[in-house]
């Protein structure tokens, strides 16, 4: 049940943001192919840095000598981050052929819906739509007060 809700709202946002019908809830597909899945941390939550896997599918011919960058857009608020700055991608991760393995780290300040926007050389490659956890509070900087 959970998975149904959560897909749910994954649909609704990519249909109320104007992404396209082929977007699922971490893939994106052309044509029928996927390009890219991401599988974020499990404990994803804003306001700290989590590591992402992006498993591209294409060729490495497609990737080689381009520049890849990120950029994540807030649904709710529609502030834009680049995460990922330009990178060139020479070859690709060790003991793979391709860019099925390639990782990342970065934070995104707010809770929600965020879609992760993939561009090669300046140019829309895919994106997905990703759901980020609310802030975890800091147990070391939770103080106690007593009121008297």
């Amino acid at each position: 049940m959970r998975k149904f809700v959560i897909t749910l709202l994954i649909l609704s946002v990519c249909l109320i943001a104007a992404c396209s019908p082929e977007t699922t809830d971490e893939e994106k597909r052309k044509v029928g192919n996927v390009l890219l899945t991401v599988f974020p941390d499990p404990n994803l939550a804003a306001g700290k840095p989590y590591g992402y896997l992006f498993h591209f599918t294409e060729a490495f011919t497609k990737y080689k000598g381009k520049r890849l960058a990120i950029n994540a857009y807030h649904h709710e608020t529609g502030e834009q981050i680049k995460p990922v700055a330009s990178e060139i991608i020479i070859e690709p991760p060790p003991g793979y052929s391709s860019l099925e393995r390639y990782t990342t780290t970065f934070e995104v300040p707010y809770s929600g819906f965020w879609r992760y926007e993939v561009t090669l050389d300046g140019e829309f490659y895919a994106e997905v739509a990703v759901f980020v956890g609310e802030k975890k509070m800091d147990k070391s900087i939770i103080e106690m007060v007593r009121i008297d």
